[in-house]
């Protein structure tokens, strides 16, 4: 296997961090429960709203939801769907970076060449910047386009089996059963409903980043430009001072 897939210390890095992050995330997973279900539109409890986020990107009111939801159908509900949650994280942080590495080696020039990759923010043009970052989002949308179609499956399977919270049932069972499931109602159709929402979703996401860092760093390489430029004039000053001649006064 080792052979047929050769993998360098980068790659076995990033997998052993993928699979420890997907593990953990079972860990925080009620939350996700609490906020898919709330996206569904099934609120039957008495939620304060509030403001508040945490550094863990947890909503106040999922948290609330979260509690009142394992009082009204026990504790073990919060997991539901994990399993495909957990599979499908798994395929698509395997098919971001398998894909990203592919276009980087067979297709550097796609959303721009490669001309600007590695140079200081300060050392380029506004133009420059804005190409740089423009390839860059383009560049990720792909990646998170493929991503997205190759984990949409288990990410239907998964909304599906938290839905069955909702009316109680126990039509998807494990997520290799899910799967075959969808397959045989629905037909490939099934396994990417909802991914063009999911795209649209992720792309904003993706474009609204770029605008806002493209923005954040040429406004800090302006502002830090100008306390360049009136450091320099100031040493300027200094020097040109230093180098007048000195006339000594004379005795009155």
């Amino acid at each position: 296997m080792a052979q047929i897939f050769p993998l360098t210390e980068e790659d076995k890095k990033y997998y052993r961090a993928l699979l420890t992050r997907s593990a953990l995330s079972g860990i925080f997973y009620p939350f996700t429960t609490a906020r898919t279900l709330i996206q569904l539109g099934h609120s039957p409890f008495t939620i304060s709203t509030s403001p508040i986020f945490f550094s863990l990107g947890f909503e106040w009111k999922a948290i609330r939801y979260a509690k009142q939801l394992a009082y009204a159908k026990g504790v073990w509900a919060l997991w539901s769907g994990f399993e495909p949650f957990a599979l499908s994280s798994i395929v698509s942080g395997v098919a971001s970076y398998s894909f990203g590495k592919y276009l980087n080696t067979h297709y550097p020039d796609v959303g721009g060449p490669v001309d600007f990759n590695g140079k200081e923010e300060r050392s380029l043009t506004d133009h420059e910047s804005f190409r740089r970052t423009l390839r860059s989002a383009i560049r990720s949308s792909i990646v998170q386009a493929f991503s997205l179609a190759c984990s949409r499956a288990l990410t239907v399977v998964h909304i599906r089996q938290v839905a069955q919270i909702v009316s109680g049932e126990t039509k998807y069972h494990s997520a290799l059963q899910a799967l075959q499931l969808v397959g045989i109602e629905e037909g490939p159709i099934g396994f990417f409903r909802g991914l063009a929402m999911q795209i649209i979703g992720e792309l904003v996401m993706i474009w609204g980043f770029h605008s806002v860092v493209y923005l954040t760093e040429r406004l800090l390489v302006r502002s830090g430009l100008a306390a360049k430029a009136v450091e320099d004039k100031r040493k300027q000053e200094v020097w040109r001072k230093q180098r007048l001649p000195s006339f000594p006064s004379q005795a009155l």
